[in-house]
């Protein structure tokens, strides 16, 4: 993968990620115990997906794209 297709998805992955993030707060915050243990773990997996299948294997051919935060 060139780098700036790199730079570009890691950067819309991580926005995708974000707004995972805002909707399992605003789930947690509004949605009654059955519909939270049924979103949670669904919103959970697709950030691991994300993650796991694409930013890591970014990461792992440009380190320098990773997050400073992460380890």
């Amino acid at each position: 993968m060139k780098k700036q297709a790199a730079e570009d998805i890691c950067r819309m992955v991580e926005e995708v990620i974000k707004q995972m993030q805002i909707l399992n707060n605003y789930v947690l915050a509004n949605c009654e115990h059955a519909e939270i243990k049924r979103i949670a773990p669904a919103v959970a997996l697709c950030v691991g997906e994300l993650d796991t299948e694409i930013l890591v294997p970014i990461h792992r051919e440009y380190p320098g794209l990773k997050p400073t935060f992460l380890p």
